[in-house]
């Protein structure tokens, strides 16, 4: 594995396929829930046990996947706004390194009792470590 934050890696298993042979669409999401898991984890701290919600999730095929191919998903953060974080995937085959699929999930953070809240000051100083970059805060 890279020094990529939050990368993860995931071998494609028959349950995952369709009538095909081919990952579906479900299996896909699941695996960049982990990515997204392995991201906000790779925060530390208060930061990485933030609680959010999945507001939007898009996915794009670039490339069939079969039963047996390694997969790497590499997660970024695109965007802090005030009460949102948007991350972006890159799926990559591990042995050929063709870009598989792409997708963005905008995750909106949310307090104890589930109310939107705004992006807490330790956790866009945790993304910008993470990141190795500034994020300007916008609406």
């Amino acid at each position: 594995m890279s020094a990529w934050p939050g990368e993860t890696e995931h071998t494609v298993t028959d349950e995952e396929c369709g009538s095909l042979g081919f990952m579906d669409e479900n299996a896909l999401v699941g695996l960049l829930q982990r990515a997204r898991r392995a991201w906000w984890a790779a925060l530390g701290g208060a930061a990485g046990e933030q609680r959010h919600r999945t507001w939007d999730l898009r996915l794009k095929f670039l490339h069939p996947t079969r039963v047996g191919e390694a997969l790497v998903v590499r997660p970024q953060c695109d965007e802090i706004a005030q009460r949102s974080v948007r991350l972006r995937f890159r799926i990559f085959s591990a042995r050929t390194d063709a870009f598989v699929a792409e997708a963005s999930t905008l995750l909106i953070l949310v307090d104890e009792r589930g109310r939107d809240m705004d992006v807490p000051t330790e956790v866009l100083g945790a993304a910008e470590a993470l990141e190795g970059r500034r994020f300007v805060v916008g609406p």
